[in-house]
């Protein structure tokens, strides 16, 4: 196929460019926010024999933008991780619609942050689909699927390494399919959940409402590239839990007490019983980097 125009912003789209390549589909345009040249040169080597414009646009959805897009006339729109919505004006460029990444199993994951959510509610497999776009959110025809186990010492980390490397061939099974004048699946909206896409102030770790497993789940979800889970004692120290596991011996207490036991390690007591911290980092006003104290409370 000729004529598709790729948004992307990050490792997810430039996967996905790279098996359009590959698969020997023709790149109209490639548009990235403002102010990303190493992401810009990255792309221009992908595409190099194509000789494909690079459009950094602020507001994809402004006229002036809508026009320059309007010139190579679009067969299709791919959206890898490019998060504006996308207006009616826009949307009614390509002739055969605009794809959506989307790394979530729908309709149960819709919206924002889905791989982390999907790690924290302690799924064992997620879901990635590709949808066509309209003007709802996440609640297109299901144009490709699949599922990717998730393992239990899998991290977000790992599992957007996993997800981008599937969505290659799921991108081509796409096309071919809509190739083929099929518009997928329609979605069950009676089973649609919706969830927010999460910042940093949603990552606080509460011990007292979460069992070990929970917490353990909730760290991994939140580790690097994300800052981190954290939880916080009454003196404002923020302390960053970037690996914990669920240990062999149970130990128990205060929900929120950091406390070191004996031979054995650092623990963060939580609802039921103790999770045992392996690597942390604590932030306060004056210190980036304080000790963390035996016997804080957190919560």
């Amino acid at each position: 196929m000729d004529g598709i125009v790729v948004f992307l912003n990050g490792d997810r789209g430039l996967h996905a460019l790279r098996a359009l390549v590959e698969g020997g589909h023709g790149i109209a345009a490639v548009v990235i926010p403002p102010g990303r040249a190493p992401l810009a040169r990255t792309i221009t080597g992908l595409t190099a024999p194509q000789r494909t414009p690079v459009l950094a646009e602020a507001n994809i959805n402004a006229p002036d933008c809508v026009n320059r897009l309007r010139t190579p006339r679009p067969t299709l729109f791919l959206i890898a991780g490019f998060s504006t919505l996308f207006h009616p004006p826009l949307l009614s460029l390509p002739t055969l619609g605009t794809l959506n990444l989307h790394a979530g199993r729908v309709p149960e994951y819709r919206g924002g942050s889905p791989l982390n959510w999907q790690i924290i509610n302690g799924e064992s497999e997620v879901g990635l689909s590709i949808l066509l776009t309209g003007e709802g959110l996440d609640d297109g025809p299901v144009i490709a699927e699949t599922r990717l186990p998730l393992a239990p010492e899998a991290t977000i980390a790992t599992l957007h390494d996993d997800a981008n490397t599937a969505f290659g061939p799921l991108i081509l099974k796409a096309i071919e399919r809509l190739e083929k004048g099929d518009r997928g699946s329609p979605q069950d909206d009676s089973r649609a959940c919706y969830w927010h896409q999460r910042g940093d102030q949603d990552g606080q770790l509460r011990p007292d409402l979460r069992t070990a497993t929970e917490a353990y789940d909730f760290v991994r979800a939140l580790t690097s590239p994300y800052p981190g889970a954290w939880v916080q004692d009454d003196t404002g120290v923020r302390v960053r839990l970037l690996v914990v596991q669920v240990p062999d011996v149970i130990i128990r207490g205060q929900p929120g007490r950091i406390c070191r036991i004996h031979n054995l390690g650092l623990f963060l007591v939580c609802k039921d019983r103790a999770i045992q911290i392996i690597e942390a980092r604590a932030e306060s006003e004056h210190n980036d980097h304080p000790p963390l104290r035996h016997g804080m409370i957190v919560g």
